[in-house]
């Protein structure tokens, strides 16, 4: 028997007190199971009382392209703000990444002062954290997503791949052109993720719709317990992997290594208890330092490339085995698109699990939605006043169709828990 579990998550929560009432009308009619909060939201104080108040699960929406950052050193002089002293916007983000303008450095300093002021309005870290306009899966970006989730400990994330998108034929061209890049992005997200120990969590990579495009075919790439992790990939075509016992271990051709002040060398000829050298680059010679990383096998290249190798001592983050929304969001969304997409989504994922099935399997699915009551200038925002979907009618059309009774009674029917992420 299949057992789902399904995470209901109102993104945007914090945006402006309207949006904030919509959620938590959701929420106490059982249409919203868990909420993602924008720490620099116009109302995000306000949403973090109405979550303690009515004790919704709430996780952080990380922000770095609407309105403005909450690291005061970056509020000004900063590489992640236009010329008016905002974040560059959802396209904007993508075009400055993409001329190589921005400073990840910076996007990292942001990415932790958001958690840092999550924690200070609501007592707790997040116990999941995804990316507000899917920021969070862009190329470079998803590098330092992932180290903060390593250093926060936060569990859960979000890897937008949808099942059955490219049949929807109801979204425009130029919206799912948009969709298609995510989805591009996110495919490429998961070897990342994978590598920074972060995973599916069934913890079960057969069948999944992202293996074999985001892994060659080879299936997952997951360290095995006690075993280096790697960080900082470089794309697919440039990856030459150990052979051997040490497959998990990432191979970089010398133009596509981590900046020298994090980059690890093997200096010695492989075997057990091996030490690795760590060099720092800064001017004139290279300095050399023992690590205190050691390398329980041998390892075997054909061309003497680097490593760049730590260890994980932590529970590593997940996210769920399946991600629904895109197909869903704003005037797409209705009862029987839900019901279809959760029918489509488990239809491929209980044909591609492994064989013999075992007789009960729980399958977690996020359903991404932006429901509330539409936003009324000038109130709202990140610091620029609320945008045109904060204001559409659409919100409400989500609002509304998500309390009906039929979706609920749906639920019910095909054994559908709503839950959280923290009660996983």
């Amino acid at each position: 028997m299949l057992q789902v579990k399904l995470i209901v998550t109102g993104d945007d929560f914090g945006y402006c007190p309207r949006r904030n009432q919509g959620i938590v009308d959701c929420f106490l009619a059982g249409a919203v199971s868990n909420v993602s909060l924008l720490v620099n939201g116009s109302a995000a104080a306000d949403a973090a009382k109405l979550a303690r108040r009515h004790n919704i699960p709430i996780g952080l929406h990380a922000n770095l392209s609407e309105g403005s950052p909450v690291c005061q050193v970056l509020k000004t002089n900063s590489s992640l703000l236009n010329e008016r002293g905002f974040f560059h916007g959802k396209m904007g983000f993508r075009t400055a990444l993409s001329k190589g303008l921005l400073i990840m450095s910076e996007v990292k300093q942001e990415l932790k002062a958001q958690v840092e002021l999550f924690r200070e309005l609501t007592g707790h870290l997040p116990p999941h954290m995804d990316g507000h306009q899917h920021v969070h899966v862009l190329p470079e970006v998803r590098h330092v997503f992932a180290e903060v989730l390593e250093e926060y400990g936060i569990k859960y994330t979000r890897v937008p791949i949808e099942p059955g998108l490219h049949n929807c034929d109801w979204i425009p061209p130029s919206l799912m052109d948009f969709y298609l890049g995510v989805e591009d992005d996110s495919f490429n997200t998961v070897d990342v993720f994978t590598r920074h120990g972060i995973r599916f969590l069934a913890g079960k990579s057969r069948g999944s719709p992202a293996r074999s495009r985001a892994t060659g075919g080879r299936g997952w790439l997951r360290p095995s317990p006690g075993r280096p992790l790697l960080r900082d990939p470089p794309p697919q075509e440039h990856r030459e992997e150990a052979v051997g016992p040490s497959r998990d271990l990432l191979i970089y051709p010398p133009r596509h290594r981590p900046p020298a002040r994090a980059r690890t060398h093997l200096v010695s000829g492989g075997g057990r208890g091996d030490k690795l050298t760590k060099e720092t680059r800064t001017t004139g010679k290279p300095r050399k330092e023992k690590s205190t990383v050691s390398s329980s096998h041998k390892l075997t290249t054909s061309s003497g490339f680097s490593i760049c190798a730590k260890r994980y001592h932590t529970e590593p983050p997940r996210w769920p085995d399946i991600y629904i929304g895109l197909s869903t969001m704003g005037k797409n969304m209705s009862v029987s698109s839900i019901w279809s997409a959760i029918d489509t989504a488990l239809v491929g994922f209980t044909t591609k699990a492994p064989s013999p099935a075992p007789p009960s399997r729980t399958v977690t699915i996020e359903l991404m939605v932006h429901p509330g009551y539409p936003s009324v200038p000038p109130v709202g925002g990140c610091g620029e006043g609320p945008d045109d979907f904060s204001q559409s009618w659409e919100r409400l059309h989500e609002l509304q169709t998500l309390i009906k009774p039929e979706l609920q009674s749906h639920y019910k029917t095909r054994n559908i828990q709503l839950c959280s992420f923290k009660d996983l």
